[in-house]
């Protein structure tokens, strides 16, 4: 019996042995199942992210190509054309705003007012442009600005100041862009 509890003793030795190495076997499957469930959301997440990443792309290509043709264009159409006006009882100005200067020149059909042009610091730009513009006729005259880049701070103190009554309109443009006068 002693022999029979001996091998009893051993294979139960033996077992948990074995037991022990099945259980950490086990563990490490576990472990390895755990990481690849964690590497397949991964890939699923980032599987996504590519697609993402890729219609960005498109989009970003398409926005790219729009803006060259834009570009493109402006490219084309460098400078810009004002009419004058065809009506003999209505006197339009033109007024070129720059930071150190304002160009004041008439789109009457007559064409017999020569252009004004005012120079000097912001101060003194408001100040002269703002006399002629009180000379104006209101009832026949009326102002286009066209504002340079460089202009902005100039025609903002200058809007504060125009004759009440003063008919205007405003045109944004480029530093380079050249204007023209159709006649």
């Amino acid at each position: 019996m002693e022999d029979a509890n001996a091998r009893l003793t051993l294979n139960i030795t033996g077992n948990r042995q074995k037991l022990d190495e099945l259980t950490s076997i086990l563990k490490q499957s576990q472990t390895r199942l755990h990481k690849a469930r964690l590497l397949e959301v991964n890939i699923d997440r980032m599987a996504k992210e590519k697609t993402r990443l890729v219609q960005q792309e498109r989009d970003l290509t398409q926005q790219t190509k729009q803006l060259d043709e834009t570009a493109q264009t402006m490219e084309k159409r460098k400078g810009l054309y004002y009419g004058k006006s065809v009506d003999p009882n209505r006197r339009p100005w033109l007024v070129d705003i720059r930071d150190d200067r304002i160009i004041a020149r008439s789109l009457s059909a007559d064409g017999r007012d020569p252009d004004l042009i005012f120079k000097g610091n912001e101060k003194k730009l408001v100040k002269d442009f703002t006399v002629w513009c009180k000379e104006l006729d209101k009832s026949t005259e009326y102002v286009l600005f066209v504002i340079r880049p460089s202009g902005y701070a100039v025609y903002y103190s200058l809007k504060g100041t125009l004759p009440r009554g003063l008919r205007y309109g405003v045109d944004v443009i480029g530093a380079t862009q050249s204007i023209n006068i159709a006649l």
